[in-house]
């Protein structure tokens, strides 16, 4: 995976939709994460790690700001098991 042409396709893309800002850094947060992680096809990460790192409280309101990335398929989401 290319990860620079893989952000200037995503900042390409935002300036054709809205998405809130919210939602894109948490398509920079996942996708650094998954450059970390070397391209695995998945990844398993609980929603109250990645809300830390948005600084976001509210499951709901995270719910919502991932929703938007799953509604413009950026990612897809799986519910994981507890």
């Amino acid at each position: 995976m290319n990860y620079i042409k893989l952000q200037k396709g995503f900042n390409k893309y935002c300036k054709m939709i809205f998405l809130p800002a919210l939602s894109r850094l948490l398509w920079f947060d996942l996708v650094e994460l998954f450059n970390e992680l070397g391209w695995p096809e998945w990844i398993q990460i609980s929603n109250a790690r990645l809300m830390d790192g948005l600084q976001i409280t509210s499951d709901k309101k995270f719910i919502e700001v991932r929703d938007k990335l799953i509604e413009h398929s950026l990612f897809i989401y799986e519910k994981g098991k507890k």
